[in-house]
């Protein structure tokens, strides 16, 4: 099954970025152009989202713009060293994916929220090592 995955700090991102072009451009050009461009800029940094699919014997995670993919990692189970499940803000769950000789993917805010379930489960009938925290484990209580 196919989850979105929302992308972390995003929106604080996009504002930073705003603001440091606003103030770059200031100084060389006219405010209109300066304006046209940031929003440019935003815009399309606004436009790159994360998906993720889960499927039998592989966990495949894909970074798209615009609809198109421009990375995509397919993980087998034998390459992922552990799953922790993690509380993320006040009320909201994640996941650290930890792979071998690759960085660990972290999943936060999964649409549809039976992500982290069916997460679980494909750990569990492939033998990957599953570590939640104690923070996830109310978020679970509270949730049922």
């Amino acid at each position: 099954m196919v989850y979105n995955v929302k992308m972390p700090g995003a929106f604080l991102v996009n504002l930073i970025l705003f603001v440091v072009l606003w103030n770059i451009f200031d100084t060389f050009s006219s405010h209109l152009v300066i304006f046209l461009s940031a929003m440019i800029i935003a815009i399309l940094l606004g436009s790159i989202r994360r998906r993720c699919a889960i499927y039998e014997n592989q966990f495949v995670h894909e970074i798209l713009f615009n609809k198109k993919v421009i990375l995509k990692r397919i993980i087998d189970p034998q390459q992922m060293k552990q799953l922790k499940f993690i509380r993320v803000g006040w009320a909201k769950k994640g996941v650290k994916i930890k792979v071998e000789k690759a960085f660990p993917i972290k999943l936060e805010e999964m649409e549809p929220d039976n992500g982290y379930e069916h997460l679980m489960e494909f750990a569990k009938e492939n033998g990957v090592s599953i570590d939640k925290t104690r923070d996830y484990s109310i978020l679970e209580r509270m949730n049922k």
